[in-house]
């Protein structure tokens, strides 16, 4: 391999790095405001739990103008229904099973938001996102984990949430700048 090779490649790495950790920070302060404040650990993939009967996952996809994400958020039953119970303030035994995993679904929704407001560009799309029993899912839906890819859990009272995600880069970081000032420079106000 070239320098030039190399050199391109541990760019590619540091790109990569950057967005998990982008990702990961956004999954944490979104979650926070869901639970309106309340402490909110992030750490290494924990997987206990979550492979069990009663394992959902809902997952979202996002095309920036320079990657794609697939987010997948893993967990129980019991902890949807405590945090759709803390966002909306309505005791856990009366909640709805939709309306649980509507509060799941906006999560992703919210986190999505952060993402692309933090990479505006007019191109960026996100799908809606789907809830399903992880047991609907091939194997357990679990992503295998490779360059593109990261795990991490994020707890809040008892509850733990796994995510994973796949990332792929699919163009320069730099060319979405250059499309972002060229975009401010004919902006027209009102």
């Amino acid at each position: 391999m070239t320098n030039r090779v190399i050199e391109a490649w541990q760019e590619e790495m540091k790109e990569l790095d950057r967005m998990r950790e982008s990702v990961q920070l956004a999954s944490s302060q979104s979650f926070a405001s869901m639970v309106h404040g309340e402490h909110v650990s992030s750490m290494g993939a924990n997987h206990n739990g979550h492979l069990t009967p009663d394992h959902w996952i809902t997952s979202i996809h996002i095309q920036l103008s320079f990657m794609n994400i697939d987010l997948s958020m893993h967990y129980v039953s019991k902890a949807a229904r405590a945090v759709a119970s803390k966002k909306l303030g309505i005791p856990v035994e009366l909640l709805p099973n939709q309306l649980v995993i509507d509060v799941m679904q906006e999560y992703l929704n919210m986190l999505m938001g952060r993402l692309k407001s933090s990479f505006p560009h007019p191109g960026n799309q996100a799908t809606i996102p789907l809830t399903r029993p992880a047991m609907d899912a091939d194997g357990l839906g679990v992503i295998p984990i490779d360059r593109h890819s990261a795990e991490w859990s994020l707890v809040w009272q008892d509850h733990s949430f796994l995510f994973q995600a796949f990332i792929a880069q699919t163009g320069p970081i730099e060319s979405h700048s250059e499309e972002e000032e060229k975009s401010s420079q004919n902006v027209e106000y009102l």
